[in-house]
Order: structure tokens, then C-alpha cells, then sequence
């Protein structure tokens, strides 16, 4: 097809082998044949809201495309717009322009949805292209003396002539840097250029130079060679409209190439007729039928057996020719390229196949097709793939795939059937690309667009783009939301309106000097919405500038606050609030330390002096007792007895007195602490010896395991000491008799020491524990323990005063234990 199209622009091709393998080329690259439009229930909605579709092209561009006087778009593109609204059913409304400059700004202000434009257009900023669907070569155009010309170096040294302001221009410079390239206002200009000799070549593209060679009569110039460069004709669409641009990327892909040949037919081939001088052929003809007719008369019988021998030789060898050609190049193409029968069965397997399935061809050859396909996908290749493909003619179908280690892989595959001479299908052949990275790319670009999007949308934070000179904005559909405006209708001026007036000022301002000045800014401002409400944002914007340094683009975010701000002004009224009732409590609790100071000193005072009062008579007291017991000889036993309880009423009162008057004075902060080393071993001693005769009177046995082993401590010797006897008669008075005192140790870490005090007395109750360290609680009230309460208390204080912790374990009916915490001494060297 591709030969026959150079022929039909009269390319001269003098290599017929290249011939070949071009045709050859082409058939490969065009397996995919019309099928039927296959739209989502999205885009078929879209059509039946939107039927009808703005554009505009160029309008003097022929033989692409034009606007004649009467303002009706012509030309190749048109056609193929005819089509594309028989597959779809859209009406494209026609906005004539008087310029491409015109028709360039309709496309930037959005008053069209769609611009016909080359595909490497400046404009991708604005507008989504679609596939392309036509591509044409740009060719080298001379006087019709000249003979085929295969590389531009070949006539560097003439004048070359590039069309002003096209597109593929800037290319053949840039690649062809040595010549030195004329300039032409438009094809006009080239072509008369070159006819009348001005210059010795032209550059442009094939359908608009053949086109405009008939049309201005030209029989002295011709198309002599094609360079390396090609244009490619597409629909660029306006970024808003994603549906469209599917729309009619799945129509493009649908037009078969024997219609877009149709379409350039009917504007080129018929157009451009070179004439020639038929005298010498009409000549030369006749001498030489002459020759023929008595060559014919001679020897007419052998004459048309050579022939009849020498063509099937020749098309022998052209077909041989052809199969060998073929074969190179489906073998050395890089992908997999794989042939099979009308059933199925594998008959050719390139290389690119051995890569990517990993069966070698001796391997595969005579396989169903279905080897190379996951059991999953079987059905689908028997019911799906392989029946369109025969009713269809062509078929293109993405699918999974199985190597021979047992890897499966998502691919492409284009699928076409293969036709004998006589049109009759005789196979299948199918083009396979591994589209595993690309399918998790997009998998993972629909993930992050989606996670980003919802981001977006529950942090109220829209995006956006500016271009300074035109004023233009777009961005996200949330920024459209905050500035209560609509994505397709609201324009810079009306999203600025719903900005609180008095806010205006400075938020104008950060945008000027953002485009004078390239300064970047975040400013918060309130608006106000159409309803009345209010809401509150925070907009960032950041300066994209160009090569020279000029501002391109203004990029930004615009966050909905209203949230946070109506928190900041609440919190602002609490904070003016609260700092009233703070200063006011605070003089209340600075009263009230003042009362509890006072409350304690007095109660302190009152202990310490009862305590001293107390002491007096009871020392009389105890003295005299004591005098009574000594001279007891002349007493009855009964009055030996009643001394006997004297002395222990008072010596239980002044422990008490003792007991109240430590605690007063912890209380009152008044009790001296002297930490030093203390050696456990001496001041158990001592501490065993005052409740020795407590333990023999109830037959209790003490069990020492601390004693011997050198331990010391730092804390309070005297204080210690009053904590070891108190633990200690509190570990008899509790006990059963017969019972027993265990005394051990624990070392809880490098740095201190527990001591266990444990009895085996009838245990306490969790609820009489939490009150074990209260002032004045006892336990067992009941019972004729004596006791004031105040004892654990001390004991409790004392121990933390000496950097200590103090604690209970028990167990109700097997005892109790008592342990005390404090920091080893450590000896330094």
C-alpha cells in the first residue's frame, strides 16, 4: 500500500528490493482493521448530553483543511471528521476563522472544544492531543530535471528552501545544521521559487506539496525524494474534556487505511497530472513493433514459451524473494511476531517470541496457539479473541500471558488474518508486546490520581494554575467548590468576586507582585458565598519562570480553613476568658495556701505543745510506777499487777505521744534526714534485740537471712531503725502464736535493695490495704491489738524521705508481707 502510494505522488524508488521491504513493513504495521465502536456507558452518556462538539482548524491550509467563502470546512480533514461523526453521532459545529492565529486563540480561551493541529504543537500546555491519523512525509521537491535524491548532504551545497514558521522546520535545522536553509513566506512562494530558479529545492510535506503543485499548474518541478522527517495531523481537546478525547482517540483507530487512502486520493491523486511528451515514446514504440511483429512471424511458437518460462521464473523468484524478505524482517523484529493456521497452530515463531515466551521455534512450531496462554485465559481465546478476529478481519486485545518457566505477564496483541492471492484467509498473525510494567504503572497512576484526588477532597484543598499575561485559570474541581464556582463556566473574574471585600486588597496585591515582582506568597482571606456564608482560606502560590526569566505561570493551593479559624477565634474568646478566670483562681488558691499553711503551722504547734504537756504528768506517772515496782515486796500480787498495767498504759501512751509528734513533724517539714552509709547487719542486731522478748512471749520464731551479709545503705541510721522495729512489732503483733517473722532480701537492680518483712498471721483484705498508710486507720479494730493507726504511716514517710519506697503483699490466712526499697551504697575508689 505504501508503494502504491509513493507511485501515486510520483516518488521515484529505483531500489525494487526496498520496494519490498517497505510493503512488507507496511503490512506488518497495519493488521488493525475497522471494528465496532466500543464505547462505556460514560461516553455514550457524554454523546447524548453533549451531541454536538465546537472546532476549528486552520483556514487556509489545503489540501488538509480550509473555510471557503461561503465559511464550510474543507478538505482531508474534514473527510475524516465525516467519519468520525458516522461512528459516534457527534455534530461538529464549525467556528470559521480569518487566521490560524485566530483559530489558536479560540483553542486558548476555550470558546472551542477542539482544534485540528499537528501533534507536536506548542499548545500541549492547553489542550490534550489525540492519537494521530494522518502522517505525512516531508519531501524534497526540484526542478524535473533533477534524478532521485535519497540524503539531503547530497545537495548541501544548494539553495534549500524551509517554509516560514512551520512546525518540523526547527527539526531539519537543528539535525542539519550545516546547510544553510532558505526562508519562504508559504508553499506558494516555495514552489514558484524553485520553478522559476530562485532556489534549487523545497521542503514540505507530501499531500500539501503535491496539491499545490496542481493547483498552480506547475510542470517543471517534481517531487524527487523524501527525507527522514514526517508531520503527524491530530485533534487536540480541551483538557476539561477527558470523555471526548477517548471519544474520539477510539474513533481515530477505527478509520481503516484503505479510507484514509480514499480521502487522499480524492484530494491529491486526481489533482496532479505531470505532462509528458509522448512523441519519442510513440516512436521508439513503433520501431519496435515492428521488430516484434517480425521477430513474432519467425519464431512466434518459442518465442511464447520463453516468455511464458521467463515469468513464472521471475514471479517465482519475486514471490521467493518476497517469503525471504518477509521472514528476515518478522525474524529480527524485536517483539514477538507469531503466525498460526485457520485451526490455530503455531507455522512461524520469530525471535523476539524465543525472548519473551522463552520456547525456541523447534519447540513451538505445530503448538496450538493456546500453549502460550494461562488455563484461565482459554476460554476467552476460543469464545472471544479467536471469533472476532475471523469476523472482523483484524482484532486488537490485551491479555494474560504464560512462558514456558511458568511466569505469567499482561501483553498486547494485535491479531490480523492473512490472505492468499484470491483474498482468501489462509491464517493468523499476531504482533505481541509484554505490557506488564506499563499496566502496573497505570494501575499505580489510577491509585495515587485517586488517593491524591481524595486527599484533596477531605483536606478541602484545591490546586490551580495561572497564566499571567491572559489571565486564563484552571485548576481542580475542588478549588471551583471553595470559591463557590463552576469548572466549566466561572472565569478569573468571577471566582476573585466571592473574595470578602475587605480582603481584596492584599490578596490583589500578593498577585501583582507575584507577576511583576516573581514573589511568592501565602496570604489567608475570607469569602463570601453567593448564599451568604463564610468561609475562610489559606492560598500558597509559587512563580514558574521561563528560559529568560520572565514569568511563565503562577502555580498554587488554595485550602479551605473555615475550621480551623472558627476553632482560632473561639479559642481566642476562651483565651481572653480564661485568663480572667485564671488570675481570679489563682488569687483564690494563693488564699487558700495561705489558710492551709496557717491550718497546718497551728495544727503543728497544737501537737508539738500537747505532746510536751502530755509528757510531764506521764513521766510523774511512770516514775512512780516504776518506784512501785522496784520496792514491790511489801505489795500483794494484785497491787503488783495493777503497777504492772500503769507501766503499760503509759509506756503504749508515750509511744503514741512519740508516734504523733514524728508525724507532726514530717507534716510540718520540720524532721532532720542525715543520709549516710548504714550497715544493715549492725542495725538489724539492734533492732532484734528490743522485740526479742516480744517474740518469746508468743513463741515466735525469727528467721534472719539479710544479717551477715555485709549490705549497706545510704539513709538515716536513727530513722532506719525506727522503721526495722516498727515493721518488725507490727510483724509480732499481727501473727498468730507459734507462728513466724521471715526477714530477706532482694536485689531489685544494680543500684538498690528490697528488705522483706513476712509473718504468717492471718493476712489482710485488698480493701484494708488501700488503707494501710492512712493516718489513724488500724487494722483488725476489732481484735485487742493495740495500735494508733499512725505507725505505717511514719513509716511510709520516713522511707521516702530517705529516697526509698515502701509496699505490701499479702494473702488472707497466710500473712502478710511488708517490704521496704533503698538505694545500695556504693563504694568508690
Amino acid at each position: 500500500m505504501i508503494k502504491s502510494y509513493f507511485k501515486s505522488n510520483h516518488l521515484i524508488i529505483n531500489n525494487g528490493c526496498y520496494s519490498y521491504i517497505i510493503y512488507i513493513f507496511a503490512m506488518l504495521i497495519s493488521f488493525s482493521a475497522l471494528a465496532e465502536l466500543e464505547l462505556t456507558e460514560s461516553e455514550k452518556q457524554w454523546i447524548k448530553n453533549n451531541p454536538k462538539v465546537k472546532f476549528t482548524g486552520d483556514p487556509n491550509w489545503l489540501p488538509y483543511e480550509a473555510f471557503d467563502k461561503k465559511g464550510n470546512y474543507i478538505g482531508i480533514v474534514s473527510e475524516h471528521l465525516k467519519i468520525i461523526s458516522s461512528h459516534t453521532g457527534l455534530q461538529f459545529d464549525m467556528s470559521p476563522s480569518k487566521t490560524w492565529t485566530e483559530s489558536v486563540n479560540k483553542a486558548k480561551e476555550k470558546i472551542v472544544d477542539v482544534l485540528s493541529e499537528t501533534n507536536d504543537s506548542d499548545l500541549k500546555t492547553h489542550l490534550n492531543f489525540t492519537e494521530p491519523y494522518i502522517t505525512n512525509f516531508i519531501v524534497i521537491v526540484m526542478s524535473n530535471k533533477e534524478n532521485y535524491i535519497e540524503d539531503l548532504n547530497k545537495i548541501k551545497s544548494k539553495k534549500i528552501a524551509l517554509i516560514k514558521d512551520y512546525g518540523y522546520a526547527s527539526k531539519i535545522r537543528k539535525k542539519y545544521h550545516n546547510i544553510n536553509f532558505e526562508t519562504v513566506d508559504d508553499i506558494q512562494d516555495g514552489l514558484i521559487s524553485v520553478s522559476t530558479g530562485k532556489v534549487d529545492a523545497l521542503l514540505c510535506t507530501l499531500a500539501l506539496c503535491s496539491y499545490t503543485i496542481a493547483e498552480l499548474g506547475l510542470n517543471n518541478v517534481r517531487i524527487v525524494g523524501k527525507t527522514e522527517f514526517d508531520t503527524k495531523l491530530a485533534f487536540g481537546v480541551q483538557k476539561n474534556l477527558p470523555l471526548l478525547h477517548s471519544i474520539l482517540n477510539k474513533s481515530i483507530n477505527e478509520i481503516t487505511l484503505e479510507q484514509k487512502q480514499q480521502i487522499l486520493d480524492g484530494w491529491i491523486k486526481d489533482k496532479f497530472k505531470i505532462k509528458t511528451d509522448y512523441t519519442l515514446i510513440i516512436q521508439i514504440s513503433t520501431a519496435a513493433f515492428v521488430v516484434v511483429f517480425i521477430i513474432l512471424l519467425w519464431n512466434r511458437r518459442l518465442l511464447r514459451e520463453i516468455r511464458l518460462r521467463i515469468k513464472a521464473e521471475e514471479e517465482n523468484e519475486r514471490i521467493e524473494h518476497t517469503l525471504r524478505s518477509q521472514a528476515q524482517i518478522i525474524d529480527q523484529i524485536h517483539d514477538s511476531v507469531i503466525a498460526t493456521d485457520l485451526d490455530g497452530f503455531i507455522t512461524k515463531w520469530n525471535k523476539g517470541s524465543e525472548v519473551l515466551f522463552g520456547y525456541c521455534e523447534d519447540e513451538i512450531i505445530s503448538q496450538h496457539i493456546s500453549k502460550i496462554y494461562p488455563e484461565s485465559e482459554h476460554e476467552k481465546l476460543i469464545q472471544e479473541i479467536i471469533p472476532e478476529l475471523i469476523a472482523k478481519g483484524s482484532y486488537d486485545v490485551e491479555s494474560n500471558f504464560i512462558t514456558s518457566s511458568g511466569e505469567n505477564f499482561y501483553g498486547h496483541v494485535s491479531l490480523s488474518l492473512v490472505y492468499d492471492d484470491k483474498e482468501i484467509a489462509t491464517g493468523m498473525i499476531g504482533y505481541t508486546i509484554d505490557i506488564s510494567e506499563r499496566k502496573r504503572a497505570d494501575e499505580a497512576l489510577r491509585e495515587s490520581k485517586v488517593l491524591q484526588e481524595t486527599a484533596a477532597k477531605i483536606a478541602k484543598l484545591g490546586y490551580w494554575k495561572m497564566n499571567p499575561v491572559t489571565n486564563v485559570v484552571s485548576g481542580s474541581d475542588e478549588l471551583f467548590h471553595i470559591f463557590d464556582g463552576d469548572p466549566e463556566t466561572s472565569s478569573f473574574t468571577s471566582l476573585m468576586e466571592t473574595i470578602d471585600p475587605d480582603d481584596s486588597p492584599k490578596v490583589f496585591s500578593a498577585i501583582e507582585r507575584a507577576i511583576n515582582f516573581a514573589e511568592e506568597y501565602e496570604v489567608e482571606y475570607k469569602l463570601i458565598w453567593r448564599d451568604g456564608a463564610e468561609k475562610w482560606v489559606r492560598a500558597i502560590c509559587e512563580v514558574v519562570k521561563d528560559d529568560d526569566g520572565n514569568v511563565a505561570e503562577l502555580l498554587g493551593t488554595v485550602q479551605d480553613v473555615t475550621k480551623e479559624k472558627l476553632i482560632e477565634i473561639e479559642l481566642e474568646n476562651y483565651r481572653s476568658s480564661l485568663e480572667e478566670q485564671i488570675e481570679r483562681r489563682t488569687f483564690e488558691l494563693i488564699r487558700a495556701k495561705d489558710e492551709a499553711e496557717r491550718a497546718s503551722k497551728a495544727k503543728s504547734d497544737f501537737l508539738s505543745s500537747m505532746s510536751h504537756e502530755l509528757r510531764t504528768p506521764l513521766n510523774a506517772i511512770l516514775g512512780f510506777s516504776q518506784l512501785l515496782e522496784f520496792n514491790n515486796s511489801n505489795l500483794t500480787s494484785t497491787q503488783n499487777k495493777n503497777i504492772q498495767e500503769i507501766l503499760d498504759a503509759g509506756y503504749h501512751l508515750l509511744n503514741l505521744i512519740n508516734e504523733i509528734l514524728d508525724l507532726a513533724k514530717i507534716e510540718s517539714g520540720k524532721i532532720d534526714i542525715v543520709l549516710e552509709a548504714v550497715s544493715i547487719d549492725d542495725l538489724l542486731e539492734e533492732s532484734i534485740s528490743i522485740v526479742r522478748t516480744l517474740l518469746e512471749s508468743r513463741n515466735i520464731r525469727l528467721s534472719d537471712e539479710i544479717s551477715g551479709k555485709g549490705y549497706k545503705v545510704e539513709a538515716d541510721r536513727g530513722r532506719l531503725k525506727q522503721v526495722f522495729i516498727n515493721l518488725l512489732t507490727n510483724a509480732v503483733k499481727y501473727n498468730r502464736d507459734n507462728g513466724k517473722v521471715n526477714l530477706t532480701t532482694v536485689l531489685v537492680n544494680d543500684n538498690t535493695l528490697r528488705f522483706n518483712v513476712t509473718d504468717t498471721g492471718s493476712g489482710i483484705s485488698n480493701e484494708e490495704i488501700k488503707k494501710l498508710f492512712t493516718s489513724f486507720e488500724r487494722l483488725n479494730k476489732k481484735s485487742n491489738i493495740e495500735g494508733t493507726g499512725i505507725g505505717l504511716v511514719v513509716t511510709k514517710n520516713l522511707v521516702e524521705l530517705m529516697r526509698g519506697k515502701v509496699g505490701v503483699e499479702s494473702t488472707l490466712g497466710q500473712g502478710t508481707t511488708f517490704w521496704v526499697e533503698l538505694p545500695l551504697h556504693k563504694i568508690e575508689y
